[in-house]
């Protein structure tokens, strides 16, 4: 049986979430008029998943572990998308695919 994927969600609020030890499936973000921070640096990626963003007036941080491939698509109006991850080579690593939607606010992938 597969295993569920987060949502994490902040309208006119914020949140700040760090997950730690445990096995990530991939994930649900949205933003409106609120911010959500997502450490990831210490959870479990035992294959590739996918992470969907979704920021309307917002913000977005999601913190990867240096271990991990990252691969992002994107579509910004009046927005901003910024990975800063490494663009190393890490082949044999697991891939999180980000894909991000972004209205008036930006999601940075650290």
């Amino acid at each position: 049986m597969e295993k569920e994927i987060n949502k994490y969600s902040a309208v006119f609020s914020g949140q700040e979430l760090k997950l730690e030890d445990e096995e990530f499936n991939g994930g649900v973000i949205t933003a409106v008029f609120g911010g959500v921070d997502l450490d990831l640096c210490r959870t479990v990626i035992t294959k590739d998943v996918e992470i969907k963003a979704r920021c309307f007036f917002g913000g977005i941080d999601i913190i990867l572990p240096e271990d991990i491939n990252v691969e992002v698509t994107s579509f910004a109006l009046f927005g901003g998308v910024t990975n800063k991850k490494s663009k190393k080579n890490k082949s044999d690593k697991n891939t999180v695919t980000v894909r991000i939607v972004t209205m008036f606010g930006g999601v940075d992938i650290k």
